[in-house]
């Protein structure tokens, strides 16, 4: 039987939420005054926190049902600012990053993956934000920008470098009747 969460564990991660949003803007803030090279580490710290972000607020939402209706009711508009404003961030930080991935010629390696992992990320944005609730507190410019950001994202993916694919499978199949019948 699952453990019903009382109204304190809520605040608590309540509380939680509203401190990763916080340090999402303090990283959002430090991608201007960074280099290429500290840019792609602190773009995988914001990454990390806005995962983080985004597993308290699954946590959360599977726990408000038991609450009251006005409680909840408030909660979820509070939920949904941070939300909203986590989401902006998201999507200007990928812009200043894709910006100054393209002014250059080196990708690191895993760019990829990462890039890959960003327009996911980037289609849930545009999914959540064209919700109805949200249509009188978004900008028909932000959903276009997040078009956008996967448009240069998917460019980006088709030209950073590829990380090699080794099969030992194949080499398994085609051996290992020689080695091990033999």
């Amino acid at each position: 039987m699952a453990k019903k969460l009382g109204k304190a564990d809520i605040n608590d991660l309540v509380s939680a939420l509203e401190r990763q949003a916080t340090d999402i803007l303090a990283f959002a803030g430090q991608a201007e005054r960074k280099t290429r090279t500290e840019l792609h580490d602190l773009k995988e710290k914001f990454r990390e926190r806005v995962d983080v972000f985004e597993a308290l607020l699954l946590t959360i939402e599977s726990k408000l049902d038991d609450l009251s209706r006005d409680k909840r009711d408030r909660l979820r508009r509070q939920i949904d600012e941070l939300t909203l404003f986590v989401l902006s961030k998201s999507v200007h930080s990928n812009i200043e990053f894709c910006r100054l991935v393209q002014a250059g010629d080196e990708m690191p390696l895993w760019a990829r993956e990462i890039f890959a992992r960003d327009v996911a990320v980037l289609e849930r944005a545009r999914e959540r934000l064209s919700d109805p609730q949200y249509a009188d507190r978004v900008r028909q410019d932000d959903l276009a920008n997040i078009d956008t950001m996967i448009g240069i994202l998917t460019e980006l993916i088709a030209k950073a470098p590829q990380l090699p694919v080794f099969k030992p499978q194949r080499w398994a199949d085609e051996y290992y009747q020689e080695y091990v019948f033999k």
